[in-house]
C-alpha cells in the first residue's frame, strides 16, 4: 500500500489484509461496514464451526456485494491465505476490485491505485512463481519505489504487508519526499 497519510489497512485476522486506495472518508466508512457484516456472518458460523475465521473469498465476495450495492470511491485490495487441503500448508489468495466490485483475481500480484500501471510494469518484470521471503520483499519494494518515482499523485513511502503462517509483518519503506 502506498501512502503517508492514514493507513487504510483492515487485518480481520492474522491471515487477512484488505487495503483501500481512494477517498480517506470512503475507505474508514467501508471498512466500518465490514468488520460489521463480518462479525454477524461470523457469529452465524460459529454456532455451526468453531474457531471459523472469514475467509479471503468470502471477504471479497462480502466486499463485491457492498461495493455494488453503494457507491464507495475506493479500490479495495483483499489477501489472504488459505488452506490448502491437501498438504496442509496455505494457498495465497489475491484479489483487487474497482469501485463497483468488479473483481480481478490472480495468482501472481495484484495492483490498485493512482500507480497501477507503473507497478504492474515493474511487477511483471522482477516477479517469478516460489520467490523467497527476502526476494518477494525486495520485488515489491522495487514496484512500490519505482511506481512513486514515475507518479507524483501517490504520495511517498510505502508500508508493504507479508502475510505469513507465522502472522503479518509490517515493512515501512522510506523514500525522499522532493
Amino acid at each position: 500500500m502506498v501512502n503517508i497519510a492514514t493507513r487504510k489497512v483492515l487485518m480481520p485476522h492474522p491471515k487477512l489484509i484488505v487495503a483501500f486506495t481512494g477517498l480517506e472518508s470512503h475507505a474508514q466508512s467501508l471498512m466500518q461496514e465490514l468488520k460489521v457484516q463480518s462479525r454477524k456472518r461470523q457469529s452465524l458460523l460459529l454456532s455451526q464451526l468453531p474457531d471459523h475465521a472469514i475467509s479471503p473469498k468470502a471477504m471479497s465476495t462480502l466486499m463485491s456485494h457492498i461495493l455494488w450495492e453503494r457507491k464507495y470511491y475506493v479500490e479495495p485490495v483483499v489477501v489472504g491465505l488459505t488452506p490448502a487441503h491437501a498438504d496442509g500448508g496455505s494457498k495465497p489468495f489475491l484479489c483487487a476490485q474497482d469501485m463497483i466490485g468488479a473483481q480481478s483475481k490472480s495468482d501472481a500480484f495484484v495492483c490498485a491505485g493512482v500507480a497501477t500501471s507503473s507497478m504492474f510494469g515493474i511487477a511483471e518484470a522482477l516477479w517469478r512463481p516460489n520467490l523467497s521471503k527476502e526476494e518477494l520483499i525486495q520485488v515489491c519494494g522495487k514496484a512500490f519505489l519505482s511506481a512513486l518515482e514515475r507518479d507524483c499523485l501517490s504520495g511517498y513511502g510505502a508500508v508493504l504487508y507479508l502475510i505469513s503462517k507465522d502472522g503479518i509483518e509490517q515493512i515501512d519503506l522510506v523514500t525522499g519526499n522532493d
